[in-house]
């Protein structure tokens, strides 16, 4: 199968009280150890104030990495990294995600097997933990890998969630090894891009118009307004993807000690009014 571009937004940004350079770490480890190691990274630095492009580059030297001038501009950050794309078909993933052996295998499957398509793949997350060292790290460089079944047994102890209507198989390990089996994408949960698969084209011509938002929150939701309602004119549709899924590592920590959350949250109000406006305009020119 041939290679595909994964993009990854390599996110401390300015703040200085935001380290997810371990969580990256397990990230890297992750992808390092694919069953099919024929893709190219594109890893994007949000101007952040620690070395993530450094340490992507310990794990991928050949990775293409830029940094993106404006903090916070996660949407514009994105747009950037996958214009540099070289391949046509790219997955984009969030930083500090880990996942299984055969994740990179199933996105290419799905791309051979649904055309023109874009795919949603599963996301699991939990909350209240930083892993801020080397846990469910084993052996040493080059030969690190990850205990996956040691995390996600910490992952279902910790309290495990995932998307509306998708949640994870009872062992993401065999989860990993079964058919992708692409079927209809539910919308009722909204949209996420945070695991997903995209013809190139498509997926800078949905998220431009947005480039040029700042802060944290409703970006998804404003790029599934307008997938769902181009959907027709870009000759796309859109699948889920089994066998696909990612775990995201939490990265806040209490509101007393990391203030992202309640800058986060302020933005994510005056998103809101965006998505809004956009969800009428849509509604009466679709």
């Amino acid at each position: 199968m041939g290679p595909i571009s994964l993009v990854v937004p390599l996110f401390s940004d300015s703040r200085t009280y935001v380290n997810r350079l371990p969580l990256q770490r397990r990230q890297w480890i992750s992808l390092k150890n694919q069953t099919d190691m024929n893709f190219e990274i594109i890893g994007v630095d949000n101007s952040s104030h620690d070395d993530v492009i450094g340490l992507l580059k310990e794990y991928f030297p050949q990775a293409v990495t830029f940094r993106h001038p404006i903090p916070k501009n996660t949407v514009g950050a994105r747009v950037e990294a996958v214009k540099r794309a070289s391949h046509s078909f790219v997955v984009t993933l969030d930083s500090e995600c880990v996942v299984w052996p055969h994740y990179i295998e199933s996105w290419k499957k799905f791309s051979i097997l649904c055309p023109g398509i874009v795919g949603v793949g599963g996301l699991s997350w939990y909350n209240g933990v930083i892993l801020s060292g080397r846990e469910y790290i084993l052996g040493s460089p080059p030969d690190e890998r990850i205990d996956l079944y040691g995390f996600e047994e910490f992952v279902r102890k910790t309290g495990i969630s995932s998307r509306p209507c998708y949640p994870a198989a009872k062992s993401i390990s065999d989860e990993d090894l079964g058919s992708i089996r692409p079927e209809p994408y539910s919308w009722s949960g909204g949209f996420y891009y945070s695991n997903a698969g995209f013809p190139k084209e498509v997926y800078i011509k949905v998220a431009s118009p947005d480039s040029d938002l700042i802060g944290y929150g409703h970006d998804d939701s404003l790029f599934g307004l307008r997938l769902k309602a181009w959907s027709k004119c870009l000759r796309t549709t859109v699948k889920f993807v089994h066998a696909a899924r990612a775990v995201h590592q939490c990265h806040r920590a209490s509101h007393e000690v990391d203030a992202s959350g309640p800058e986060d949250i302020k933005t994510a109000y005056e998103h809101a009014v965006r998505v809004k406006k956009l969800a009428e305009e849509l509604l009466k020119n679709p």
